[in-house]
């Protein structure tokens, strides 16, 4: 063999002809996420040159191209960097695009998918040597079988700068499992086969890759099945001759574990992990690219399914590394075999795909800790995805590195790239992580000029100047920053200030978002007072500085106050809050010992722990309201109680919409509060119970001790609406003043004895007996029948005559036979409302008459005589210049008409509690989108109508005291 080798090797050396170039491409590889890094410490694409020749060459002025179009692609410098091939030696080039870091990396990179490769002279148009590749697997290299000979075969061992193997056919096929990686409740065998001839199969048990040369204590040739009566990891690959040896393949399983907890098993080298040299674990201050190792994880439900995936791992953290259990941060590459995990993981999320995750250990909160409950992060974690803030979703598990177990973890997403555009359909960003000291951050990605340049911003404004402050919110998330202080305060999360993300898309309009990480550093000395930061934001909480200009403004401090009130007397209430714990702790609670056992060489006592989690979360409410009270010197606060009725509607109270009343809350009485009811599906806001509040469904007030609120709704069925008016239609028009009625029920509805009164409580009319309104249908109340009949020449239900005269400016009232008030509409010419011209034959109408009719932005102007007894038909909204489209707007729905999921927009000039609401025909709300305070800027709602009926749907948008209603038509 090795004889023919020689001549082969002299016959392809002749037929370079005398005086060519005797280099030629000799091994490649397009993925390389382990195998070997460059002087950089960077696992990019390789490609090696081999000099078949005697003598050296050099290299300058030749090119090395992927596109046979362009075959100077990429130059080898002709300077004083000179590339020269040594005779019978090798040159090692890094296909990675960096073309900075030297003379040896080109411009562009393999395509592991498969691609075309040549080596060009300096002519550039002479082709010294090319290659055609398929597609390439991780870490396994394509080259020449021997050096310079023409046939190209697969290495999984790859030579990168040496000798190619010269004596073999490729990798062997790899061995077969009879048993699948898996939880079983019984022991086992498990049988190793191979289908290749004249081949053997060497296995490990210890989590080694298999190698001839290892056989021994936990490396052995497989000669019959083997045994599993405990949990074990079994690794195996086939050696055949004349081939190379196949790829491994790993295998987990757990005989009879008793977990209560999904389980994570990492297959790993041991020396990976433990090996002075190169082990991780044991050289925990090493960090980046070059100590990412390769594994096999395998992941198992309760139920025993999940998944399995080759991966890469590094240590993670920082402070946590030098601690006995450590963290991980698992990656996922095509250079392993996949790019990503596609499984749903978690709960709460729609999202199943993930280019990497974490194992986080406890860190400030592990057993090993004083106080360590492995509560803190995930409970903290809870609480704010409740608040709708963007955060990281995990679980806990039980880890097994190699056949040993590790303990309780945290399976969590990372913050990265992904996880922005994931929840915040942010692409192309700049990411700026804050890190401990004053005014230290990394960037994650991007740069941060413009990260440089809002802080500079901050610091040079005056933000008691509203203009500057709206200025503030077009480029930075004030509420989203406004509730991270929140959560800061309300469960001691200190260590905010050197962890959370900033990130911004890179355009001219994109606004700072947040997200918060590491948050076991919390809920441990009630005495720490968070306020003292807004006066002094020094050292590692020179972050701070932010929120003591944005308190300079006078509405944005009433505004973080009521926040802040807001919250603890709802998600960071102690009621809720230790229930959160409970709920969390109960699923740990199992577990907990094994983890203890595994690293507490003492007793430990995990529940007295809980108790004092448990404690501080009930004393923490009432402490920061204090603080607070005495940096902002407030009056003390005051309890009032909010109450809506069951099944009926909720109440909004300044930024949060209460899920269950009654509800004890406190406010301070020298900070104004807003309250706005909203009703349920099939009931309309009708008034408050406390009858010297306004009628208002929006109330500003400022709270007083004992204050009840309690909104009073009304059936919708049951309730008829003053839907469209003619006032002042002149005397040429000839038809009289009239107002039309609409019943939106389902049922027919009494109206005889009802009585009709504008805003001369002695002018009344009164309705005639048997008058019954059928449900969706209209009747009309007319000054002159006869008048009315013949202008109209239509046959409506009409009831007439009434005896007072309409005037521009007016008070409709309608009242049932028990004398209680229906229905109200007090309508003028000034803004919002429709400033209809005198004398003219139109009428003012409800866009819609699921619209809430006290607002003048709900009504418009119906031409050509207005329509009674018929559906409204608004062409013209007239509005003086101080309308509701100086504050806001709302844009056409698209797509529309819509199949299913259609995305809303609209803009707010200032900032405003916004709520947009959808309504069907009959006006019961389908979807309350939003109720929140919102900053001034551009929105966009995505409204999901899969579950709905195809037909005519309303969105109605309410802030500053103004609405405005766009129709959305849904056709399935």
């Amino acid at each position: 063999m090795k004889r023919l080798f020689v001549l082969l090797t002299l016959l392809w050396i002749s037929m370079l002809g005398n005086g060519e170039t005797q280099v030629v491409l000799n091994e490649i590889m397009a993925s390389n996420t382990h195998t070997a890094p460059d002087e950089f410490g960077e696992y990019d694409d390789w490609l090696e040159l081999y000099n078949l020749g005697s003598t050296d060459i050099d290299l300058s002025n030749y090119f090395l191209t992927d596109d046979p179009l362009e075959l100077k692609k990429w130059r080898f410098p002709g300077t004083t960097d000179r590339v020269i091939a040594p005779a019978n030696g090798f040159v090692l080039v890094w296909a990675d695009e960096q073309t900075a870091q030297g003379a040896n990396h080109t411009s562009f990179k393999l395509n592991r998918a498969g691609e075309w490769l040549a080596l060009v002279k300096p002519d550039g148009a002479t082709v010294v040597d090319s290659v055609t590749f398929a597609e390439q697997q991780p870490d396994i290299s394509f080259g020449r079988s021997p050096d310079g000979f023409s046939q190209w075969i697969q290495f999984t061992e790859p030579t990168p700068g040496s000798h190619n193997p010269d004596n073999t056919l490729g990798p062997a096929l790899p061995p077969q499992f009879s048993l699948k990686a898996g939880v079983y409740p019984s022991p086992r065998m498990l049988s190793l086969t191979s289908s290749m001839e004249n081949s053997h199969i060497i296995y490990t048990g210890d989590g080694s890759i298999p190698h001839p040369d290892s056989i021994g204590a936990n490396t052995f040739v497989y000669t019959s099945p083997l045994p599993l009566d405990s949990t074990c990891v079994i690794r195996a690959r086939v050696y055949a001759e004349n081939y190379q040896p196949s790829s491994v393949v790993s295998a987990a399983y757990f005989i009879r574990p008793f977990h209560y907890l999904p389980i994570i098993s990492v297959v790993i080298d041991p020396d990976d992990l433990f090996d002075e040299e190169r082990g991780i674990y044991v050289n925990p201050t090493e960090s980046g690219r070059e100590w990412e190792r390769e594994c096999h994880i395998f992941f198992f439900e309760d139920d025993y399914s999940g998944f399995e995936i080759p991966a890469g791992i590094r240590l993670q953290g920082n402070s946590g590394r030098v601690m006995d259990k450590k963290s991980f941060r698992l990656y996922f590459r095509d250079g392993y075999g996949q790019n990503q995990l596609d499984y749903p993981l978690f709960a709460n999320t729609e999202i199943h795909s993930f280019s990497n995750l974490i194992l986080r250990a406890g860190y400030d909160d592990d057993l090993q800790k004083t106080r360590g409950t492995l509560l803190r992060d995930p409970v903290i974690t809870e609480l704010y995805r409740q608040l709708e803030q963007p955060i990281s979703h995990s679980r806990y598990v039980v880890l097994y590195l190699n056949q040993q177990f590790w303990g309780i973890y945290d399976l969590r997403e990372d913050i990265n790239p992904l996880f922005f555009e994931n929840y915040l359909d942010m692409q192309d960003t700049d990411i700026i992580r804050l890190r401990w000291g004053r005014e230290a951050w990394e960037i994650d990605q991007g740069d941060d000029l413009e990260w440089r340049d809002l802080l500079s911003f901050i610091r040079n404004q005056s933000f008691e100047n509203n203009a500057a402050f709206a200025q503030l919110s077009q480029r930075f998330d004030v509420d989203g920053f406004t509730t991270l202080l929140a959560l800061a305060h309300a469960v001691q999360y200190r260590s905010w200030v050197y962890g959370t993300f900033f990130v911004r898309e890179r355009r001219a309009d994109a606004k700072w978002r947040l997200a918060v990480w590491d948050m076991d550093r919390a809920l441990s000395d009630l005495s720490w007072n968070g306020f003292n930061y807004y006066e002094r934001p020094n050292n590692e909480y020179w972050i701070y500085f932010i929120a003591q200009k944005m308190l300079e403004n006078a509405d944005y401090r009433a505004f973080f106050i009521n926040r802040l009130m807001d919250l603890l007397n709802t998600t960071f209430s102690s009621d809720h809050s230790v229930a959160v714990v409970d709920s969390i702790a109960q699923v740990l609670a199992p577990e907990i010992d094994r983890d203890a056992k595994r690293w507490m060489p003492n007793p430990y006592d995990w529940q007295d722990n809980v108790d004092f989690v448990r404690s501080f979360l009930t004393e923490i409410p009432d402490s920061v309201r204090l603080q607070m009270r005495n940096f902002f010197k407030l009056q003390p606060p005051v309890s009032l109680t909010l109450n809506a009725p069951s099944g009926q509607g909720k109440l909004v109270v300044n930024t949060v919409m209460l899920e269950e009343t009654p509800l004890t809350a406190w406010y301070y009485p020298d900070v104004p509060i807003r309250v706005l009811a909203v009703p349920a599906a099939g009931f309309l806001f009708s008034h408050w119970s406390d009858p010297s509040l306004p009628s208002n469904q929006e109330l500003l007030l400022f709270p007083r001790q004992g204050m009840v609120l309690t909104p009073i709704f009304m059936p919708l069925q049951d309730h008829i609406v003053i839907n469209e008016i003619m006032n002042l239609p002149g005397d040429a028009w000839g038809c009289g003043d009239w107002i039309e009625f609409y019943n939106q029920g389902d049922s027919p509805v009494d109206v005889s004895n009802w009585r009709l009164v504008d805003s001369d409580p002695a002018s009344q009319f009164i309705f005639p007996k048997n008058a019954v309104l059928p449900p969706q249908t209209f009747l009309v109340a007319v000054q002159n029948k006869a008048s009315f009949s013949a202008y109209y020449h239509l046959t409506p239900q009409i009831i007439g005559d009434f005896l007072f005269a309409l005037d521009k400016k007016d008070v409709i009232q309608l009242y049932d036979d028990q004398n209680r008030l229906v229905d109200e509409v007090r309508y003028s010419t000034s803004s919002p409302w429709p400033d209809k011209p005198a004398g003219e034959a139109a009428t003012i109408a409800l866009a819609s008459p699921q619209l809430d009719n006290s607002l003048g932005s709900s009504w418009g102007i119906n031409l050509n005589h207005g329509t009674p007894g018929t559906a409204n038909q608004v062409v013209e909204v007239p509005r003086s210049p101080e309308n509701a489209l100086s504050h806001f707007s709302l844009n056409s729905n698209y797509p529309n008409p819509f199949n299913a999921v259609t995305t809303i927009s609209f803009s707010l000039a200032k900032p405003a509690y916004t709520v947009v609401t959808i309504f069907d025909l009959r006006g019961r709300a389908v979807q309350v989108l939003a109720a929140k305070h919102m900053e001034s800027g551009e929105y966009r709602l995505r409204w999901d109508a899969e579950n709905l009926p195809s037909g005519l749907y309303f969105v109605h948008l309410e802030a500053l005291g103004h609405s405005l209603t766009h129709k959305l038509v849904l056709q399935k």
